[in-house]
């Protein structure tokens, strides 16, 4: 009898342990909320003569010619040289490349290369991730 309520016991203590783990979403802390929140992408240092507002857009592959398949993005108004891409109802995390167009021109947009000399995806995991302008390059996104 004793036995059988040992073993009772160790049953219930796994299954309530793997319960737990079940419903845990992997533990850890990224710092910026849950992974489930809305992204804002900040854009910093823009010109001025870039107009009222820009076209900010995310895609998970960039192709030089036709049209990615784009992720999120919108028009949004800027001010003081600083864009707040609110990408709602975008929730996701990953690498994609980020694009800028100005609201005076329908050819010519702007993409992201970072320190490099080609086109470079943006780790997107936080809730809000801000960027320089400087460190985007013209390239004519509409090939």
């Amino acid at each position: 009898m004793k036995n059988t309520l040992k073993l009772i016991g160790i049953i219930a203590i796994v299954a309530i342990m793997g319960f737990s783990m079940a419903a845990c979403n992997g533990g850890g802390d990224d710092g910026g909320g849950s992974n489930t929140e809305p992204k804002t992408i900040t854009i910093v240092d823009v010109p001025a003569s870039w107009g009222g507002s820009i076209g900010v857009e995310i895609f998970s592959e960039f192709k030089e010619s036709g049209l990615p398949d784009m992720a999120a993005g919108g028009v949004y108004p800027f001010s003081g040289g600083i864009i707040n891409a609110d990408l709602e109802p975008f929730n996701g995390t990953g690498e994609y490349f980020v694009t800028i167009q100005p609201s005076n021109s329908t050819v010519d947009g702007y993409v992201y290369f970072g320190s490099g000399d080609s086109p470079t995806k943006v780790n997107i995991t936080e809730t809000e991730t801000t960027l320089s302008f400087s460190q985007f390059k013209k390239y004519n996104i509409w090939r």
